[in-house]
């Protein structure tokens, strides 16, 4: 019927808000906008399939405008016209019910599919505006020549299996991805190349593989005699860059993603005390020794003077240091392995912790106690550490503070 509303919901080229429009007449498929030299400001209607052919709608009407935009036009869904448009399942869901989980991966996955549409449509003219159109009718598995049927009917069965709020979150992740790696171009509606899409892609498929927290091993330029332990500290930047906690150089640097590589997986944390001995190791993991300190910085210092260390740190540029607790100590010097775990750090300065001390360790609190002998790294033991009493009896850090220690 002519006298039927529609209301459509479109997102403003210059600002990205959401903009709801209530019409009569023929469905359209595009928000027409100008720039008469304050903002983009609406100018139309377009019921073209092609987003150039609505780009020349509204230079028809108005010839006077610097700047043209189209942006495309979505019913809204079960909502009277004359309210505000908001883009939501109007499925009741479950109080409480979690929210959908999104993986970089699949991001990554329908960026790819975005750009392929995208150099589809654009040929080679160059960068264009990217649609709304092509990220919505990819995330919900149609083409973006799909008419609007075909897409309400997609969402009407996506609702039904319950998989409708998964593709909404999709798109949101998405939408993100395009901001923080494609930038300003995607965000100010302006021109982008479906390469800078599937960079996007790429760029979200190492942030999946390296999220933050992770321990890799970083080879710049490809580089083994430069290869380095890191640690992720955050997502990576347009230019795809990351900021790491590097081994070789004691804090934190910025790197490419592309010089990253899975690192040596860290061991379970060990229980016990903390006790005041380190265990040394190169940039593979490899244990090189043990020393006795009572911070990081003397640990590293009497570390350099093991011929075996200074030579993994020339070879590594650096070594991890790692305090160890009460169960390691059995462990023969050689069979630990794993790097330093290195606390991300604080939001107004840079701090790297290897551990803290929670009381004072058992070798600390015998030799305080007055109890007789000292600790010594075990020739029948392997090299683990032990208690050895003056009659030459040889005790277990925890045998030592049950026999000398225990109320």
């Amino acid at each position: 019927m002519a006298s039927t509303k529609t209301t459509y919901s479109t997102t403003h080229p210059a600002t990205g808000e959401p903009v709801t429009f209530t019409k009569g007449g023929r469905p359209i498929r595009w928000i027409t906008w100008g720039d008469l030299g304050n903002g983009f400001v609406h100018f139309g209607f377009s019921s073209q399939e092609e987003y150039k052919k609505a780009l020349r709608a509204p230079r028809s009407t108005n010839p006077y405008a610097s700047r043209y935009e189209a942006t495309a036009a979505t019913v809204v869904e079960d909502k009277p016209a004359e309210q505000p448009q908001q883009e939501a399942d109007p499925t009741p869901t479950a109080e409480g019910a979690p929210a959908p989980v999104v993986t970089l991966d699949e991001v990554a996955e329908l960026l790819d599919r975005i750009a392929t549409a995208h150099a589809g449509i654009v040929g080679n003219e160059g960068p264009q505006y990217l649609s709304e159109v092509v990220v919505q009718h990819e995330a919900h598995g149609l083409t973006w020549r799909a008419d609007d049927a075909a897409f309400d009917a997609r969402r009407a069965e996506l609702r039904a299996a319950g998989r409708l709020s998964h593709v909404k979150a999709l798109v949101a992740h998405v939408r993100q991805a395009l901001a923080d790696y494609v930038g300003i171009a995607y965000t100010r509606r302006s021109d982008v190349s479906p390469e800078q899409v599937r960079a996007a892609a790429e760029l979200a498929r190492l942030a999946a593989q390296y999220p933050a927290g992770t321990v890799a091993v970083r080879l710049p330029e490809g580089d083994e005699r430069r290869r380095d332990v890191v640690v992720v500290l955050d997502k990576p930047d347009q230019a795809g860059k990351v900021q790491v906690h590097s081994v070789a150089a004691n804090g934190p640097v910025r790197v490419p993603l592309t010089e990253l590589r899975p690192g040596p997986e860290l061991p379970p944390e060990p229980e016990g005390e903390i006790t005041d001995w380190w265990s040394i190791t190169d940039a593979n993991g490899t244990e090189l020794t043990r020393v006795q300190a009572e911070s990081d910085p003397a640990a590293r210092k009497a570390a350099r003077r093991n011929p075996k260390v200074v030579a993994a740190a020339r070879r590594d540029n650096g070594f991890a240091v790692r305090r160890l607790r009460s169960s390691e100590l059995a462990t023969p010097v050689g069979e630990l392995n794993g790097v330093g775990h290195i606390a991300k750090p604080a939001p107004a300065r840079t701090v790297t912790v290897t551990t803290g001390f929670t009381r004072k360790s058992i070798p600390t609190r015998l030799r305080e106690s007055g109890a007789p002998g000292q600790m010594v790294n075990s020739e029948a033991a392997g090299g683990a550490l032990r208690w050895r009493l003056p009659d030459g009896e040889e005790l277990t850090p925890g045998e030592a503070e049950k026999r000398f220690l225990s109320t």
